[in-house]
């Protein structure tokens, strides 16, 4: 038997691939979100949950999150449901602890859904420097909450509605989560008050078509509320969009002509009874707010006569 011996080590594949230097440990691994006051006074069941996972200091008024969701026996005993073989770790349990205030705070009572960009929830979740803007070294990145969002639908405690493409903006539409009745379960809602609070709430939204408190009647109410918000979507970015074309078609004109093409453009987009009750003062500064709204009026105030 002829023993095979290698003449030469392999040698590594060459690439221009190379290990990062930046750091891996998560930005903000405690937000410091918290609810506003309005919602203390949610109705029903809502704001008892409110109450539950809120503590407000009666002497600062500041309000502060005092339990934890993730504390609860459904995640020691269906923690292998999320492919692991322990349990959450810390990071993970302090994001998902905020984010199911979050959403709850911001779920409908009749369909339990909750419209809302990754990015902007990321955005509300961050911490935030004296001027109201994200501080990107501690900032809450979507990724993280997109993890955790994963996580929640893998425990079955939220539905997450595939997102759609637009082709005419070229981005996809707002992710919409729906929160599902062992959501409601684990928060510690009373499910007899929870569901009767919800059917008399179905009942004053009922189009008649379908029965409410059944699960046609909440799969029809779900898509014609995610079409609705489809719809608002496709308005905000196209007007948008023709916002951006008219600030770069007007950018290269000398003030006057930004004012007519201004004139024209609140003229047919302002309705006939307002414009007959419009005089000439009132229908000048509209058209300087276009432009100074599309920054265009290169910082000159409306100019009024005496």
């Amino acid at each position: 038997m002829t023993d095979f011996q290698l003449t030469s080590p392999p040698s590594a594949q060459v690439d221009r691939r190379g290990r990062g230097e930046h750091s891996t440990v998560c930005k903000c691994p405690h937000s410091p979100w918290v609810p506003d006051m309005a919602y203390e006074k949610m109705p029903g069941e809502l704001g008892h949950l409110f109450r539950v996972y809120t503590y407000i200091d009666k002497k600062t008024g500041k309000i502060t999150i005092r339990r934890s969701f993730t504390s609860h026996p459904f995640f020691v005993h269906f923690h292998k449901m999320g492919g692991r073989k322990r349990g959450l770790r810390k990071g993970t349990r302090d994001l998902m602890d905020v984010l199911i205030v979050f959403l709850f705070t911001r779920a409908s009572l009749s369909h339990s859904i909750v419209s809302s960009n990754v990015t902007k929830i990321a955005e509300a979740l961050s911490p935030k420097d004296y001027a109201g803007k994200v501080i990107p070294e501690t900032e809450v990145t979507a990724s993280r909450v997109s993890r955790v969002l994963d996580l929640l639908k893998v425990f079955g405690l939220i539905e997450d509605v595939p997102t759609k493409w637009d082709h005419e903006s070229k981005l996809f539409y707002t992710r919409v989560i729906i929160l599902t009745d062992t959501f409601w379960q684990v928060a510690g809602a009373k499910m007899d008050k929870f569901l009767s609070e919800r059917l008399a709430r179905q009942l004053e939204e009922s189009d008649g078509y379908f029965e409410p408190g059944t699960q046609a009647y909440m799969r029809a109410a779900r898509e014609r509320h995610i079409e609705q918000g489809r719809i608002r979507t496709n308005k905000k970015r196209r007007t948008r969009l023709a916002m951006a074309k008219c600030r770069e078609r007007l950018a290269g004109k000398p003030v006057g002509e930004r004012l007519m093409e201004a004139g024209k453009y609140v003229q047919r987009n302002t309705p006939a009874l307002e414009l007959e009750r419009m005089d000439i003062d009132a229908f000048n500064r509209k058209c300087w707010q276009f432009l100074n709204q599309m920054k265009l009026g290169l910082g000159n105030d409306p100019p009024t006569r005496h």
